[in-house]
């Protein structure tokens, strides 16, 4: 009989496949085998190593002792001495020693799971620790080196595994084994753990069972497989449609509009995105050129790049648009590229639709966004600078050029440093506000720079980092020119100065008139009450011209601060005293706290300060606080005294605007009075900060307002 190079192959193949399969069958199971024992053998370890760490407690502390019960009789191998102990109230404890202590849990053991553990020894104590047969031969191996002894017995009636392994003498063990010539480090005997074995065998046997069944199944498949290979013709079509079907799963996968066409211009395929993008379903495109399906002006452009693309081959990428249902016209870019047939042959065309529509309006929005930016940029009445880097100069305005005098490219990529008086203050004014900008703070702060001529210039200063914490991004400064406001300014001041000075010469004669009018007997008692009142006010109309001109001298820098030791429960009883009047008039009350508790009639509290300063500054703080307060309100001032600074807090039960909170105690700022001067909170910072401390303020609906003052010890 005549065999065939087919059937020879498949005959081949299938012995190849069978003994291939065998020796996979024959290696799980060994290692299925060997898995069984290894796992086994190492719950036997655990056993073991739990029972050694047990005894090395035990022996550790000598023994312990427990109460002598049926199962705890006193142990006749120990010595009498060291066996028993009887307790005052005549109970008896018996010592209960490693050995002693391995019985009675492989007892407790052997009855809970089955598991049995004996501990045994060549020259055993005790007689029944004696070994048998296999633990004679392990402790024999043991003293030749072996590390540990593991064997199945599945003879028994009850198949078991059973382990071994040394106990080696400790100095713990000496005190009850030195008689038996041993010495550390010795092989004193050894504990074996025997357990059942059937859960492990039949695990074995599940999984055996499990090996067979899975290789036979894929012996069968395989021999499935042989038998297709005589079908090669239906297995390359069912390859070619796997693979078809990958593809359009792929193409339908991907966000893009994907289509191809063949060599005459007809659409062969498309993905799902393609079919949305159009708004057409994939059976009216499929056959259809693009004149059947683009509007003409559209459809004669894309034929002629395909024209071409199929004569020249390759690639091309080009702009268009696409006339969409649901969405309208949409600008694209379209990504084309020629495949071949087997025989190298232009076959047809890919193309990948890319959708800029929304890209192309955004660059319109960016472009024009732009546009205005510039127009206002180098519009704009302020000037304005872009910093980058390590504070260097990157763009100005032309307002910028106008003031400063520099050209865009005099002074791009200088240090901003050009435009500071000195170096020490523009490291001073490094060092104060960029860590502000890092934390995303806008700044607004008043500052003198001088122009490329050397003119010194006053300026309200705007700054804000682009990207902070990272300023070397950028800033961007804006320049607001101030100078004339602050020479007029200026020119206020010392009209005002001279005002001042010029007034104080008549209050002092009126003064001095009051004094004489008083002296005279002739002057009745009515009218004394007037002159003592008119010279009370012109005794104050001096005291505020004198506290303007210390306000000046604050401002100024030149302010001689002369601090003394005063009460300053006698200047708030002062206060209070002076403002009774418009107290009264809302029927309010202050209270007055020491440290949270309400201050005694005799009680102090020391603070050094200006005379003429603490009293103003309180009368200011303390008039705003009832001003603002509702009618019936509280007002209340809490002293507290620390090591190393006085506080002091006044609280009212009225909410600062929200408009106000960030220039409460800027000069001029004031809400909702007619006649105010905004210097009230304004003088009491300046007359705080010239005394050494500090002044803020917290304001929210539920606790009021609370100015809070801090004075030097």
């Amino acid at each position: 009989m005549r065999i065939n190079n087919s059937t020879t192959t498949a005959i081949v193949l299938l012995l190849g496949w069978t003994l291939l399969m065998g020796i996979l069958v024959f290696k799980n199971l060994s290692d299925n085998k060997r898995h069984t024992m290894q796992l086994a053998a190492q719950t036997a370890r655990t056993i073991f190593n739990h029972i050694v760490q047990a005894r090395a407690w035990n022996s550790s502390h000598g023994g312990v002792y427990l109460l002598e019960t049926e199962r705890t009789q006193p142990n006749p191998y120990l010595k009498p001495e060291d066996r028993e102990l009887v307790l005052p109230d005549g109970r008896r404890l018996t010592r209960i020693n490693p050995a002693f202590m391995t019985r009675l849990i492989s007892e407790m053991a052997e009855k809970a799971s089955d598991v049995k553990f004996h501990i045994t020894s060549l020259k055993p104590i005790r007689p029944e620790n004696g070994p048998d047969k296999w633990e004679e031969k392990a402790l024999l191996a043991f003293e030749k080196g072996e590390a540990e002894r593991f064997q199945l017995f599945p003879d028994q009636k009850q198949p078991i595994y059973r382990f071994m392994s040394p106990l080696t003498v400790t100095e713990t063990c000496l005190p009850c084994h030195t008689e038996q010539g041993y010495e550390v480090g010795d092989i004193r005997g050894g504990i074996s753990v025997s357990m059942p074995a059937d859960e492990y065998i039949s695990t074995t046997m599940s999984k055996t069972v499990n090996i067979w069944m899975t290789y036979s199944g894929i012996w069968f498949v395989g021999l499935l497989g042989m038998v297709a290979y005589f079908f090669q013709n239906r297995k390359t079509e069912r390859k070619i449609t796997s693979q078809l079907m990958f593809q359009n799963t792929l193409l339908d996968c991907m966000p893009t509009p994907v289509f191809y066409k063949d060599e005459k211009g007809r659409y062969i395929g498309c993905n799902k995105t393609f079919e949305s993008f159009l708004g057409i379903d994939k059976k009216d495109i499929i056959g259809k050129t693009v004149y059947q399906i683009s509007p003409s002006e559209a459809a004669k452009k894309y034929h002629e790049q395909d024209t071409t693309l199929i004569n020249n081959g390759g690639s091309q990428v080009y702009e268009h648009y696409v006339e969409t249902k649901d969405k309208g016209r949409r600008e694209v870019i379209f990504s084309k590229a020629v495949f071949q047939d087997s025989t190298g042959r232009s076959a047809g065309i890919v193309g990948v639709i890319t959708d800029i529509t929304d890209r192309r309006r955004l660059e319109q929005n960016l472009k024009l966004t732009a546009n205005e930016f510039e127009t206002i940029f180098d519009n704009t009445s302020m000037a304005i600078v872009y910093l980058k880097g390590d504070r260097t100069i990157h763009r100005i305005n032309k307002q910028f050029s106008r003031l400063f005098g520099y050209d865009q490219d005099e002074i791009e990529g200088t240090s901003v440093e050009i435009i500071h008086l000195s170096r020490e203050l523009y490291l001073e004014f490094g060092e104060k506000y960029y860590p502000l900008l890092r934390e995303g703070t806008v700044l607004q702060v008043e500052y003198q720079l001088k122009t490329k001529a050397g003119d010194v210039i006053w300026g309200n200063l705007f700054g804000k980092a682009v990207n902070p914490p990272r300023l070397e991004d950028g800033i961007i400064w804006i320049f607001e020119d101030i100078t004339e406001r602050k020479e007029l300014e200026k020119l206020k001041a010392d009209v005002d100065l001279i005002m001042i000075h010029d007034l104080r010469s008549p209050i002092a004669g009126i003064i001095s008139a009051a004094k004489l009018l008083l002296m005279e007997e002739t002057t009745k008692e009515e009218q004394r009450t007037l002159i003592t009142e008119l010279e009370r006010s012109a005794y104050r109309l001096l005291s505020r011209i004198n506290l303007s001109l210390d306000l000046y001298r604050m401002e100024m820098g030149n302010y001689e601060y002369k601090p003394k030791q005063l009460d300053l429960i006698n200047i708030l009883n002062q206060v209070k005293q002076n403002l009774t009047e418009l107290i009264s008039s809302k029927d309010m009350r202050i209270v007055t706290l020491f440290d949270g508790r309400t201050a005694k009639g005799d009680s102090t509290f020391m603070v050094a300060a200006d005379e003429l300063l603490i009293p103003t500054m309180l009368t200011n703080i303390i008039q705003n606080a009832v001003e603002a307060s509702p009618m019936g309100g509280i007002v209340t001032v809490d002293m507290t005294k620390e090591a190393e600074f006085n506080s002091i807090t006044v609280n009212n039960p009225g909410v600062v605007p929200e408009p106000m909170r960030d220039n409460f105690f800027d000069k001029y700022a004031t809400h909702g009075k007619p006649k105010g001067t905004g210097l009230g909170t304004y003088s009491a910072k300046l007359m705080t900060e010239t005394m050494g401390g500090s002044i803020s303020m917290v304001t929210d609906e539920k606790e009021g307002t609370t100015i809070s003052v801090t004075l030097p010890a």
